[in-house]
């Protein structure tokens, strides 16, 4: 509003509103109304914060979530509705995004407000009602009128039409503040809902992993259910006769026990192929292809008596 709409002509208060006492406490109610809505225009943007914080927190999982998304695969119908299902909830996420990032700017985009006037443009409304009344009050007295004395009919004038001017100036502008509140409330409300939509895909999108990856793979996945199989497997064998592997290895390391094996003993040459042969009469079995010595041959030990 321009200051000459705000400075308004001085008017008859008695045919503009109640005075006194009545005016006062219309003003106060007035002025109330216009600083509640004042404060709820600022309201509005004390929350953009935590949608701020929000908004990172979900595009940080998209990015997340991203690298974890399987390609469509027709091999089978589960691995085909997962895909579907991963990847609608993550359309479904960047879509709710769009959506608060357009109700927020609803929410803070500019609107048109109306203040009462500044403190500069008051003072010249008074100093021009001043003048008006006084001149009223002049041409009274030239005329022989008015017993009353000017300057208290002056000063009251005066204030009695700048509290009906500010009054008005202020219901006008609590009234386009409180439309335009409204709207912003209402947009932010729409905010706050596409943001808990989006939160309810990233849920499922988690879920839906979580519970693929524990059917398919990890440690909780089909790998790790079948170890416990093997080993079910495993204790069942002596309940159908059959040894386990256990039970094969404990009868191995019970024939082997209290049993000394010599160097040169048949099991340790079917092992290795090579070595002597079991002694036979006291002298050692000659290998295949070996010559014999003679019997007065072999190499005796001789002692020397001194």
């Amino acid at each position: 509003m321009s200051a000459d709409e705000r400075i308004t002509e001085p008017r008859n208060t008695q045919s503009f509103g109640p005075t006194g006492k009545a005016s006062e406490y219309l003003e106060k109610l007035i002025a109330d109304s216009f600083k509640r809505e004042m404060d709820q225009e600022e309201n509005v943007i004390r929350s953009l914060p935590f949608f701020a914080t929000s908004i990172g927190v979900l595009v940080t999982f998209v990015g997340f979530a991203r690298g974890l998304l399987p390609a469509f695969s027709r091999t089978s119908w589960p691995e085909l509705g997962y895909g579907i299902l991963v990847h609608g909830a993550l359309a479904g996420l960047l879509v709710s995004l769009l959506a608060l990032l357009l109700f927020l700017y609803k929410a803070v985009r500019e609107r048109q407000f109306e203040y009462p006037m500044s403190e500069s443009e008051m003072l010249d409304y008074a100093a021009s009602l001043t003048a008006y009344y006084r001149a009223l009050a002049d041409e009274a007295t030239a005329s022989g009128g008015g017993d009353d004395d000017p300057v208290e009919v002056i000063e009251r004038a005066v204030v009695d039409d700048l509290r009906a001017t500010m009054m008005g100036q202020m219901a006008a502008s609590a009234k386009l503040s409180r439309a335009n509140n409204l709207a912003r409330l209402k947009a932010r409300a729409r905010a706050f809902s596409a943001l808990m939509t989006a939160l309810g895909f990233a849920l499922v999108l988690i879920v839906a992993i979580l519970i693929h990856d524990a059917l398919n793979g990890g440690s909780h996945g089909q790998d790790g259910v079948a170890r416990p199989g093997i080993a079910e497997s495993q204790r069942a064998g002596p309940e159908d006769g059959t040894p386990s592997g256990e039970a094969k290895g404990a009868g191995h390391a019970g024939s082997r026990e209290g049993t000394l094996e010599l160097r040169g003993s048949p099991a340790e040459k079917r092992d290795t192929g090579r070595g002597e042969q079991e002694p036979v009469n006291g002298r050692p079995t000659p290998l295949p292809n070996e010559r014999v010595p003679a019997a007065g041959a072999t190499s005796e030990p001789k002692f020397e008596h001194r």
